[in-house]
This record gives C-alpha cells, structure tokens and sequence, in this order.
C-alpha cells in the first residue's frame, strides 16, 4: 500500500492491522512524520513499513524502488494541492501499479476530478458533505504483469 499525505498515518497503520504486508508512507511535514514513526513504534508496526519524507513529487521523481508497485494507494492531499496531485498521477504509468490497483482519492465536493489518472479510471465516488472519496481502478488496457 501507498499512502500519500500519510498525515499521522492512521490509514496505513489501519491497513497494516488489517493485514496489509506494507505500507509506505509518504509525507512532508516534520510533526506528522514523528507521529508517523511514534505510532509505528507502538504499534509494533516498524518493519512493515518505509516512512519517506518528502513531498509527493519529490517520491514520484525517485522512481519505484520503495516498495512498489502498489496495489491499493490512498491519497489525501490538502485540497489546495489536489490539482498538483492529479497533475502527477496522469504522468505515471502501470509500472507503479499492480494490475488490479485501486486508488483511493480524498478531495473536496468542488474539486473537479477527471475520470481518468494516468493508469487509472474512475469507477466510484462517495460523498460526504464536504469531503469526497474517489475511487479508481486500473484499466484493463493498462494493466502489466507483475
């Protein structure tokens, strides 16, 4: 798993304690990045995980050696950056993501998201008031083997 704007990592910690096999997280700021690792500390999920700090366009240039390529990625950008985001996923190829990949997009309702990034194609949305989840899948067109 991918989780991008990590925050305190409480999506990736979850996904681990459900049974993920690991979680990169990716986040910028310095406070989230020490609740990060304090939280995978006490949760005894250290090993399990790759705590990158960076911003995400940063993570993107690197290339995929961290773990990758992801089968489910959760983004939850702050909503300014929601277009900066967007911006690089149309930019990214399959080879970050396994051939049933799904994304998850957390935006505001008056963010205008396309229905398709890159690899991915829009399947789902959820609304919440002000916040909107977006899910994407790998179009089968798209899609490598591993």
């Amino acid at each position: 798993m991918l989780d991008l704007y990590a925050g305190t990592g409480s999506i990736g910690i979850e996904a681990l304690s459900r049974g993920a096999a690991h979680v990169t997280f990716v986040e910028a700021d310095r406070e989230a990045l020490r609740l990060i690792q304090s939280n995978l500390r006490q949760c005894g999920l250290e090993l399990s995980a790759d705590v990158c700090a960076c911003p995400v366009s940063q993570f993107f240039r690197r290339g995929t050696q961290r773990s990758g390529p992801y089968d489910i990625v959760f983004c939850d950008p702050p909503y300014q950056l929601t277009p900066e985001l967007i911006e690089l996923t149309k930019r990214w190829d399959a080879g970050w993501l396994t051939g049933d990949a799904v994304l998850i997009l957390e935006h505001g309702r008056k963010a205008e998201i396309p229905s398709a990034l890159g690899p991915l194609a829009q399947i789902k949305r959820y609304d919440y008031g002000d916040t909107v989840l977006t899910r994407f899948h790998v179009s089968p067109k798209d899609a490598h083997p591993l």
